[in-house]
């Protein structure tokens, strides 16, 4: 299980809101196909396109960030529903996992929407990444790499308004780097279940992930959608050559 973070005195400002507590990569995959000849398969946490089949050191991608709505299926009885975005090494395959990303809340009682960007090297806590005040729409590219497999980089930048960070990280947590994805996630948090929040359709544009010898894009990935356990599909997701598509239906 991942723990949360006090992080009060990092928030620069209300439209950033503190992380939540997420399910570690083993628990968000437990409902997964064991049948790996399959290229596409339905989950309860995950959306979007896994790359399997080398040593990867690097993924990234851009994407805008966007305008959470109560959702209409799946916990619909949740008091907040959030669309997770980001970017990752390992979880799939491997339960360590280098990842950073975006999220965005609504509050179903008031409709207050909030936004923040964080890294996080499971099983460590999620960290924030100050990138000032994320509006939805914002255009963000996020890239993680690694140098070995207990080090690794996040550089992300809010493109609308230039804002950037950078930061190096090591862990004693070992990454396997057998897999690279880009993914939209139905968070639980404190072993309760937020809502997927409707967040239309999210691309991540210029998707390309890195081995020790060349770039590879996720045409050919493995594809995630979200089932729950009643059976009702949440997500759509697509791969063309250099992006990925994932709709919440």
């Amino acid at each position: 299980m991942k723990y949360s973070l006090a992080v009060a005195a990092l928030l620069v400002s209300s439209a950033v809101a503190a992380p939540t507590t997420k399910l570690n990569a083993k628990q968000r995959l437990a409902q997964r196909n064991k049948n790996a000849a399959r290229s596409e398969y339905y989950n309860e946490s995950w959306s979007g396109a896994v790359l399997t089949g080398a040593v990867y050191t690097g993924v990234s991608a851009s994407f805008s960030i966007p305008k959470p709505q109560v959702g209409t299926t799946g916990e619909t009885s949740a008091s907040d529903f959030t669309a997770s975005t980001w970017v990752g090494i390992d979880g799939y395959n491997c339960n360590n996992l280098w990842q950073a990303g975006v999220d965005a809340t609504i509050e179903k009682s008031t409709g207050e929407i909030s936004y923040y960007a964080w890294y996080e090297w499971y099983p460590a806590a999620t960290q924030v990444i100050d990138l000032g005040t994320l509006t939805a729409e914002d255009v963000i590219s996020v890239n993680i790499t690694t140098s070995g497999l207990n080090q690794g980089t996040v550089v992300m930048k809010n493109k609308s308004t230039g804002k950037s960070y950078t930061k190096t990280v090591s862990s004693a947590n070992t990454l396997c780097g057998v897999s690279a994805e880009w993914i939209m996630e139905d968070l639980s948090v404190d072993s309760s279940t937020i809502g997927l929040a409707n967040y239309g359709s999210v691309v991540f544009s210029d998707a390309v992930a890195t081995t020790a010898s060349k770039t590879v894009t996720p045409s050919g990935a493995v594809i995630l959608d979200i089932e729950t356990s009643s059976n009702t599909v949440l997500t759509k997701s697509s791969v063309t050559d250099k992006s990925v598509t994932i709709a919440y239906v």
